[in-house]
């Protein structure tokens, strides 16, 4: 019963909101034309463990191709496309390999294997570039769920920084 009274408190939160046209906009401002988004092409190959990815690493460091070690050691499902990956932004992918990713320049590979919840990866950034930007009507339903998201984040935490727990004395019915 907690639960639910917790989601209709949140949906009654929700509809009272107020988020105008002009908070959309400065909203798609600030996470669009201010925040250049930088896009990656990458190749990786995906171990699951250590040992293999410190062991493909060690081939590379001799000289072996990267597109034919994926194409043997990857457990990944681009490993038939010689570990290449579509153009990505690190937001779409795992934390670790996106903060990977950002610290190496081009057609670098990493100087270690990376530990995401899919094993080991070793990563070799081929290209960066700079994201498209989205026009405001792209963009605008998710900009606003984002600001929606946001102000019941804020409530939230505001109601566990100071809570007020109010009990109304019950009517006896003597």
């Amino acid at each position: 019963i907690q639960a639910l009274t917790a989601q209709t408190y949140l949906e009654q939160l929700a509809q009272h909101q107020k988020i105008t046209e002009t908070d959309l906009k400065h909203a798609y401002q600030k996470y669009y034309v201010e925040t250049p988004a930088i896009e990656y092409k990458a190749r990786h190959i995906l171990v699951k463990t250590r040992k293999e990815a410190d062991e493909i690493m060690r081939a590379l460091a001799l000289g072996e191709d990267f597109a034919l070690l994926a194409k043997k050691h990857s457990k990944a499902p681009d490993a038939s496309f010689g570990g290449a990956l579509e153009w990505f932004r690190p937001e779409g992918v795992d934390q670790h390999f996106a903060r990977a990713v950002q610290g190496l320049g081009e057609n670098e590979l990493s100087h270690e294997p990376i530990e995401t919840a899919h094993g080991w990866h070793v990563l070799w950034l081929e290209s960066k570039r700079k994201a498209r930007l989205p026009a405001f009507t792209e963009v605008r339903t998710t900009l606003y769920q984002r600001l929606r998201q946001e102000q019941i984040e804020k409530h939230l935490r505001i109601l566990r920084e100071h809570p007020q727990i109010k009990i109304s004395p019950t009517r006896s019915n003597r």
